[in-house]
């Protein structure tokens, strides 16, 4: 039996292939049998390539076939039989012996004996003990033997009647063609419907076109199919042979390949008849396909999920019904999956908010997508290096929530993103205003942060190096702190985040800075001498004081009329006038660096009218 694969036309696309009965040999004579030559046996190659061949492919019992010797490949040179030494290993079934009545290379003759196989070999005549080829004979009954000829597709065909796929059998220039006979006799047909094919399979048809003389095979739906062909030899005696037609699913058209996120989806045009698809892929470099899934027949896409990094995924697919799979585009088609970036996190701090993710090898770079507030859009923001693996990002304001995300890109194919995105609030760092010192407490004052809710804030005292926190005071709109814990003479320096939840403000890492002066004890404001309008003022000093400065008003408001060192506690008004009242208060100032600190004041004073 023979077995030919022919592949299904695609979109229903017939295929024509063409193949005809030919008969090789005539009756010599009516009745006489003929050698048949269209069909040869031929042995294994043996020691030095030395072979033997025969003119036909068996013998009947009381036949006769004819063997020769050959060495390959063929040097010109016409090996005599009679160079040999012939021997059979079953006598019984086949003697071999040469014919003596050929003067010229005389064949072999194998005699068929009885039923069954006998090897006939071949040894040198001096070295009768080496055997350096062998053939097998077969002595049987006589039997149909069919030559097929190659067949060949015509693609261009046009549809016959909606088929699938259309064989036709015609010949194949310039080989031996097609016969039928058997062992040591051919028929001469005398009209092709002397032969009868018949099929096992219903989704094949045979038909006999009369004009042209050929046999058409249909294939509906791809499949196999068992053909057998049939000949009377006219005395009542019916000879077959068979042979298998696999007509092969049609070669998927791939239409698309697409990256996403975590997939790349491979789509197709739906290939009618099959049981369904087996979808190959190569990635990288790699050269051999690798058969990654087997689909439904009603698919006509598939989702890879299983790939990495940033990697160039190529894929094919071929149809399959039962186990008959058909081809597949060799060329495939295409898609650069590049992975989505893994985001680690978002931290805000005093000017920005940093974003960071893992690296994704091989890529070109990365783009930064933000929505602020309760936007519910991305806005691409940056365009980040391929060594990168954080962004700080400067363009923040107020108490607002930041989310990102991050896409990695490769030319022009861009990888999925995080939808969730990483998030972090951004609170401006309140604007510290001014600081002051009270009767006993010190004040600081800043600027309001819009949605927050509320504010922290910090000192570090003399020497300290570390800041900490004093008080939390709540609300928005609240601006001011006043401490009571404080020490006359030590320094201070004072700083205000802003919260929102947890999340914190920055904050002036260098503060504002004042030294703490008690409120200087007034003593007397006394005239200086009898008859003298001139009036002396006293007062304590303070710890840590550079300096003093003496106000004095009369019917309006304070002003600096004095300003006397560290080590003074008294002060003489000479400008004075008579009948007029005078009232005095003093106030510690301290100078470190370039900072100026004041104490505060007696607002009431003390007065005397000279």
């Amino acid at each position: 039996m023979n077995t030919y694969e022919q592949p299904m036309g695609a979109t229903k696309k017939v295929a024509y292939l063409l193949v005809t009965l030919l008969v090789a040999l005539l009756f010599i004579l009516v009745g006489m049998r003929a050698p048949i030559q269209a069909q040869a046996l031929e042995g294994d190659y043996g020691v030095d390539n030395y072979y033997i061949w025969g003119d036909e492919d068996g013998v009947t019992p009381g036949g006769t076939l004819n063997l020769f010797v050959d060495q390959y490949p063929w040097d010109g040179v016409d090996y005599s039989t009679s160079d040999f030494i012939w021997t059979s290993s079953n006598t019984s079934v086949a003697t071999v012996a040469l014919d003596e009545e050929v003067w010229f290379n005389p064949p072999a003759v194998v005699t068929g004996r009885a039923y069954g196989t006998a090897v006939i070999s071949i040894a040198k005549t001096n070295n009768p003990s080496q055997r350096i080829a062998s053939i097998t004979v077969n002595v049987s009954d006589p039997y149909v033997r069919i030559n097929w000829p190659i067949w060949a597709i015509d693609p261009d065909t046009p549809p016959n009647n909606n088929k699938e796929a259309t064989l036709i059998f015609k010949p194949d220039t310039g080989s031996d063609g097609m016969w039928i006979g058997y062992v040591g006799a051919v028929w001469n047909i005398s009209d092709w419907q002397d032969l009868e094919i018949s099929c096992n399979n219903k989704d094949f048809s045979c038909k006999f076109d009369s004009p042209t003389k050929t046999y058409e095979i249909i294939a509906n739906k791809p499949g196999t199919a068992v053909f057998t062909l049939s000949v009377e030899d006219g005395q009542g005696k019916t000879y077959s042979d068979s042979f298998t037609l696999n007509v092969l699913p049609s070669i998927p058209t791939l239409t698309s390949a697409t990256a996403s996120a975590s997939s790349v989806t491979v789509k197709w045009t739906k290939v009618a008849g099959v049981d369904g698809y087996y979808l190959y892929r190569k990635a990288g470099t790699t050269t051999v396909w690798a058969k990654i899934a087997t689909v439904a027949a009603s698919a006509t896409s598939y989702a890879d999920t299983k790939i990495s990094g940033c990697t160039k995924y190529t894929y094919t697919l071929s149809a399959y019904r039962g186990s008959l799979e058909g081809s597949f585009d060799p060329v495939g088609i295409s898609a650069t999956f590049v992975a989505t970036p893994t985001l680690t996190s978002a931290t805000a701090s005093a000017s920005s908010i940093t974003v960071k993710w893992q690296k994704v090898a091989g890529i070109d770079g990365y783009y930064l997508y933000r929505k602020a507030g309760t936007a519910t859009a991305w806005t691409k923001i940056a365009t980040v290096a391929a060594s990168a693996t954080s962004y700080a990002d400067t363009k923040v304001s107020g108490c607002t929530k930041y989310t990102y995300t991050l896409s990695a890109f490769k030319g022009a194919t861009e990888s999925g993103k995080n939808t969730t995105g990483v998030s972090a609030t951004f609170v401006a760092t309140p604007a510290l205003k001014s600081v002051a010192n009270g009767n006993g407490n010190t004040k600081l004052t800043w600027a309001k942060v819009a949605g927050v809710d509320g504010y922290k804030v910090y000192r570090k005292a003399g020497t300290a190096t570390s800041w900490s926190l004093l008080a939390t005071v709540k609300g928005a709109a609240t601006l001011s702190y006043t401490t009571k814990s404080v020490t006359s003479g030590t320094a201070y320096r004072y700083t205000v985040r802003a919260y929102k939840g947890t999340t914190l403000s920055g904050y002036n890492t260098s503060g504002l800075y004042i030294r703490y002066l008690a409120v200087p004890k007034l003593g007397s404001a006394i005239r200086l001498k009898k008859g003298s309008n001139s009036i002396k003022v006293t007062f304590s000093g303070v710890t840590n004081a550079s300096g003093y400065y003496i106000y004095r008003k009369t019917t309006g408001g304070w002003v600096k009329v004095a300003s006397v060192g560290s080590k003074v506690r008294s002060w003489t008004d000479t400008k004075t006038k008579k009948g007029t009242k005078y009232t005095y208060t003093v106030r510690a100032w301290n100078k470190t660096g370039t900072v100026t600190s004041l104490s505060a004041y007696n607002t009431t004073g003390v007065s005397f009218k000279p």
